[in-house]
């Protein structure tokens, strides 16, 4: 069996935002939360990784997750670019778990929707990625497209 999650955020984030466009993208929308809301309090394995921040953690529990029937995740093409993308999205027993989890985090799910709502589809990723490389540089070292990243 595997180990319990460490923390509710992949459930706070797909419930407050819906369906998010590949694990990149979940990851550092997870790291903004965690950072600008939770203060690292969620995760403290954040490191520099290909595209920018990664915890490890964070994709154990997506994947903890997945295996409980909470969160789904799927191969699509998103328009207009027809690209490959995974989805994540909340389950009907995910958004059970959401919903019992609200009434607890009220303004974190507000604070979610009101700084990361613009940066949940797919045509708004150099955005999200230009904000995080800018904004928290340590974490982004590793990263493959760090000159390439717009300011």
């Amino acid at each position: 069996m595997s180990e319990l999650p460490k923390s509710d955020l992949p459930i706070l984030l797909l419930g407050s935002l819906g369906a998010i466009h590949s694990l990149s993208r979940l990851q550092k929308m997870a790291f903004l939360s965690d950072m600008e809301l939770f203060k690292g309090a969620e995760y403290s394995d954040w490191k520099p990784h290909y595209y920018g921040p990664f915890s490890d953690d964070l994709e154990k529990d997506i994947e903890h997750y997945a295996l409980a029937g909470l969160i789904g995740i799927e191969d699509a093409l998103h328009p207009p670019s027809c690209e490959p993308v995974s989805l994540h999205y909340l389950t009907l027993a995910g958004r059970s778990k959401f919903d019992s989890i609200c009434e607890d985090n009220m303004w974190e799910i507000a604070e979610i929707q009101k700084r990361l709502a613009r940066y949940q589809f797919h045509n708004s990723n150099a955005r999200l990625m230009a904000y995080v490389y800018r904004n928290y540089e340590d974490y982004t070292t590793g990263g493959a497209i760090k000159g390439s990243v717009a300011s």
